[in-house]
Formats: C-alpha cells, structure tokens, sequence
C-alpha cells in the first residue's frame, strides 16, 4: 500500500510543479501539431510494410471504456483471449502461438511482464487508451525481439483542441453488483496539455451458472470467491518547445486486488488471494524538422505480485511475493534522403533487475538492441522495406531481420503486400530461474514467419468499402514446454516442439449513409491451425495436433447504426473448440456469444454540455461457454452507464 500512496502522491505533485512552471513561460504562438502527429503514424507504417496492421475501430473503443481491454479484444479482434472470468486473469493467443509471443506496448514502451511474460489484459482499462493497434506476425521490430504472434500497441493521443469538453465523468453500474467509475480531466494552453485519468470498479462477481461437472444432471449455482476491485491513475504532460519538438511524461499506475476462484471440478475448500500493483512511467523528447525525425524515452516500470494461499483450518499453502523493475533507455531517429528514400535507426537499452521468494537469488538482466531500418520507393507504387537488428541479451547475441514489399495494382482500389521475417523469443525468468523446475540451459524459441496480404478499399459516394485478407506460415523451433520430469515429478521447461503454425484472416467493412441513417458493418474471420511436428518419444501422441487453447476458427460480426444522437450496437462472436489437451483428447465446446448496446446522446440547451446514456447486454441468449476449462463464463447480464461532457 505505500508504493501506492506514494504513486498517486509523486504524480499529483509531478502534475502541479510542471503546470505551474509550463503557466509562468506561455507565449501567444499557436502551434500546429498536425506535423507530429502524422509523422508518428507514418513511422508505424513504414516498419511494418508487407505485414498487416489493424485497427479497433474508435466506436468500438468508446463503447467499451467501462470495459477491460481483454474485453475489448476478444468480441472485436482475431487475438484469442483465454480468461478466468471477468476481473479474472486474460492471456492471449495471438495467429496460433503462446500468450508470451504477443508483445504488448504502451505508448511504444514494451509492458510484457518479464518474470513470466505473459500480459495480464484484464488489468488495463480501455479507459487509459485512445487507441489500439495491433501488428499481425513478427515483422515488427521496433521494439525487441520475441513477437512471433504479433504485438498489441495502446496509445494515448494529446487533443490540443481547446474547444473539446475538460470533463467526462463515466458511471456504469451492471450485474452482480458491478459498479465502474471514472473521471477525466483535459487542461490545454497554447504551450502545455495535461490529462488526468482516474478509474474504479469493483464486484462481487457472484454469477449464475450451469454446473455440469460435478452431478450427472446440470445444475444453476453461483460463482463463489470471485471478487474484486481495481483503481488506477494515469497523468499525461506535453509540453511545447517550439514549432517542432515536444516533451511529454506520463504515468500510470493500477492497483488490484482479486479473489481467485477455484475450478468448479474441485471441491476441497481453498482461498487463493492476489494483490497487484504497477507503476508506468515514460518521459519522452520529439523533434520534427525537415528531413528529420528523432525520438527519446526513458521509461521505467514496476510490478509487484503478492499472492497468498490457504485452506480451512487457516492452514496457509503458498505465500508467493514477487518485485520487478525494468529501466528502459530508447532512442530512434529517421532521416529523409529525398521524398522516395528513407533511412532509420534505433537504440534501445533495458536493464531488468527482480526479487522474489520464488528464485534462489535476485536476478539482473541487461538487454541492448540496434535496428536500422530502410524505406525505399523506387516507383510510384511499389515500395520496400528492410529492417536489420541484433539484440544482445546479457551473454547471448541473436541477429534478426524483416523484409517487406508493398504495390499499388490498381490506384486506390487494390493493394497487394508481402514480408518475410526471422525472430526469436529469449526464455522468461521464470523458464530459466523458477525454484524449483526452471531450467538454465534453455535455448531461445527461433523461427521465420511468411505473410501475404490482399487490400480492397473504396468510397463512393456515401458508400464504403474495405476489405483485407491475409495468409500467414511460421515455424518455431525450440517451443518451450513445461513438462512433468520422471526423476522427482515436478514439471520443468524443455526446448522440445517445433511448431508449425499457418493460416488466413479476412476483415472486411461496409458503411453506408442515407439520410440521417449512418450504418456500418465490421466483420473479422480467422483460421489458425497451430501444429506440433516433433515426436518426443515412439509413443509421442502429441504430432501432428493442434496446440492446447488455440481455436482452430474464430470471427466476429458487428451492425453499428448511427440515427442523429442515437446509437445501436449489435455483436456476434464465434470461437471454435479449443483442446485442453496435447494429444487432443478433452477439449472445450465451441461456442457463439450474443451481444447488443444502445445509447442516447442528450446535448444541454445553450452550451457544450452533453450526456450519453447506455444500456448494454452480454450473453443475450444465456450461452454457456468455458473461456478456460472448468471455469464457466457468466450467462445474460445487464450494464447501464452515463457518459458527462461538460
């Protein structure tokens, strides 16, 4: 609790010192930020040619900022998130691979956990986030190595628009006693911007659900031991220069605390509790100017897990606390030859340093990584993209590269891409240090990803069409497995499988405007076959089967009306049965999930004040599905919320 308290107390400080200072220096000079902006997303584009890139749509992510981004990605993405509930751990599947292969950024600052990698999605609030991106496969090497899925990018935008509303205060209050709120506040001058984020939610997550495990006849029962809450802040400052170069910090921190409920399949009594806290921090410089680009951060980030275990009696099992820290150094810059050529590097350093109970001793890691990087449009339509990197990980070097091509077949109609990539994923600390089972001697997972794409966009009028269909292959060797040892029967992770992972996604858009009717059409379908190819053994029944909570089909539909101040939303989500096991013998059933939301947008006589007032169902037909086996998922539940502008 004191690295919270004193959290809150550094940014509100931070906040009122810079402010302060940034008010005594203001000049009457308007600067027009339209040149950074479009220059950061030109940069994005241009290290990730030949691969895909997507989008959550704006109005999905407004719809959903009572909600986690887990939730978000789930009903509106291709990444498939395996959950334990709602406030319940989210990990993801990204094109076939592990939760550890997808890299997750804030504001271009890698936020992966480094003690097991893997992203907890229900701890972050579509709150905090102005948008999401997401970069499909493992050509994007901005930011490190170990993205064979792909990565997950939230960004906060500054809105220097002083005309837009200082406030918005969210109330949403649902079932189980659910209640989420949150307050925003924008302050803008012609020199400095600050926005202030606070966030709340909590409960009792008591749900109904169908029991067909532990009776041979189904039975309603309620979810037991599933509380929560959460609360976070975050603080942004940009602060002006000049015509051309800006600085910012930001921070972030969340607090959560969660009962873990056990699997319905168990029926001794156990109380899992787990405590968890983060620090974001990010202090960035931009400079814009002519034919070039440069940009500093330095960031730093702190996790803190405690997790305690008892059984009846107030006998207490395991009592697990865990600290880590990383410091990260990151520099970028780009310079443009001439209007066709381009050339870009980076140096990135990051020194990570952890204390836990669940090592033998504290360990410190140090990471350095050089990228260059080089855009060239030899014709008007074609262009081409190479990157080069080298990561030195404490004792170890690993090269990696992209290559990517874009062409224009028909003018703003029809676009065809294609990159091919090698990269590798270095061991988590808990793979090579976990007492007991870690193993020291473990190689990096290494492989090299193909993918094609096919784009068709066009507007006529008031009707718009786009459409993006993409084939992937990637083969990973050296998958880490944690496996049962036959010597003391504790499980240890092995370089033991290679992957062989292939598949398509197709998204497509309609829109459409007649009158005052606005309608849109947003669907996405994914195929992604995840096989292991190596036998272990002559008894191995693992080859040639699909990976353990990887889906082989998952797509979602979404009808968005737009009437005037009124607002409809309709969702539909498919995801395939995934196996829980390696030789596919027990699976989860598939299942289709029906959601809806409508809403109203009331604007105050006589000035800029609005409200927005929302009534959304999840699960409209009372689906019962299991995200993660043995751990059933809520039926129909209601939320009402109100969104004020003012």
């Amino acid at each position: 609790m004191n690295i919270r308290i004193s959290s809150f107390v550094f940014c509100l400080l931070l906040f009122s010192l810079v402010e302060g200072k940034a008010q005594t220096s203001i000049t009457d000079t308007v600067i027009q930020i339209r040149n950074v902006t479009v220059s950061a997303e030109r940069r994005q584009r241009d290290n990730n040619i030949g691969s895909r890139r997507s989008d959550i749509q704006s109005v999905l992510l407004e719809s959903s900022k009572t909600q986690t981004l887990g939730e978000l990605l789930s009903e509106n993405s291709l990444v498939y998130i395996k959950s334990l509930g709602q406030g319940g751990l989210s990990t993801s599947s990204f094109r076939g691979t592990s939760s550890s292969h997808t890299q997750v950024n804030w504001n271009g600052i890698t936020i992966n956990p480094i003690m097991g990698g893997s992203f907890d999605f229900s701890q972050f609030p579509n709150f905090f986030t102005d948008e999401v991106t997401l970069f499909h496969g493992n050509t994007y090497l901005k930011n490190g190595t170990g993205a064979f899925g792909g990565s997950i990018n939230m960004n906060t935008r500054p809105d220097w628009n002083k005309e837009t509303n200082r406030f918005r205060a969210l109330l949403e209050y649902g079932a189980n006693d659910t209640y989420t709120g949150g307050l925003a506040y924008r302050h803008v001058t012609s020199r400095l911007l600050s926005n202030t984020r606070l966030y709340y939610q909590q409960s009792d997550n008591d749900f109904k659900y169908l029991n067909k495990v532990l009776q041979k006849d189904p039975f309603y029962e309620r979810r037991k031991e599933a509380k929560y809450w959460q609360g976070g802040l975050m603080q942004e400052l940009y602060y002006k220069l000049g015509d051309s170069q800006q600085l910012s910090l930001a921070g972030w921190y969340m607090y959560n605390r969660n009962q873990l409920p056990q699997p319905i399949l168990v029926n001794k009594k156990q109380h899992e509790l787990q405590v968890t806290q983060n620090v974001r921090l990010n202090a960035g410089y931009q400079l814009v100017e002519g034919k070039h680009n440069f940009k500093a951060n330095l960031a730093y980030l702190r996790d803190d897990l405690h997790y305690t275990q008892r059984f009846d009696g107030d006998y207490r099992g395991t009592d697990s606390d865990n600290k880590s820290n990383s410091l990260i150094v990151k520099t970028d810059y780009t310079y443009h030859f001439r209007e066709n050529l381009e050339l870009g590097g980076s140096l990135n350093y990051r020194y990570d340093w952890v204390h836990t109970n669940n090592y033998d001793d504290p360990i410190k890691r140090n990471t350095v990584t050089l990228t260059t990087n080089l855009v060239w449009r030899p014709k008007e339509r074609t262009t081409l993209n190479l990157q080069l990197m080298g990561e030195q990980n404490d004792h170890l070097f690993m090269p990696t590269f992209s290559a990517g091509a874009s062409y224009a077949l028909i003018r703003d109609l029809l676009d065809v891409k294609g990159s091919v990539a090698y990269n590798y994923h270095y061991p988590t600390l808990n793979d090579l240090y976990w007492v007991p089972g870690g193993n020291p001697d473990l190689n990096p997972e290494k492989g090299f990803a193909y993918d094609a794409t096919v784009s068709l966009n066009k507007t006529l009028g008031n009707f718009s069409f786009k459409l993006d269909a993409s084939y992937y292959l990637m083969t990973v060797k050296d998958w880490i497995v944690w496996l049962p040892t036959q010597q003391t029967y504790l499980w240890s992770p092995k370089n033991i499988q290679k992957v062989f992972s292939h598949g398509a996604e197709i998204m497509g858009e309609v829109g459409l405007k007649t009158g005052v009717f606005s309608h849109r059409v947003i669907a996405n379908y994914g195929y992604s076959p995840a096989i292991n190819k190596t036998r272990s053994s002559d008894k191995d029944a693992t080859v040639d089967k699909q990976l353990p909570y990887i889906p082989l089909h998952k797509w979602n539909l979404h009808y968005l009306l737009q009437v005037k101040d009124f607002s409809f939303k309709y969702g539909v989500a498919f995801t395939d049965k995934r196996y829980t096991s390696t030789d596919e013998e027990y699976s989860t059933v598939a299942f289709t999930i029906h959601d809806a939301e409508a809403g109203y947008m009331f604007h105050f006589p006589k000035s800029r004040y609005k409200a927005e007032f929302k009534l959304r169902v999840n699960n409209i037909f009372n689906a019962y599905y299991e995200s993660t086996e043995f751990y059933p998922m809520p039926l129909r539940r209601f939320f009402g919320s109100m969104m004020f502008y003012f």
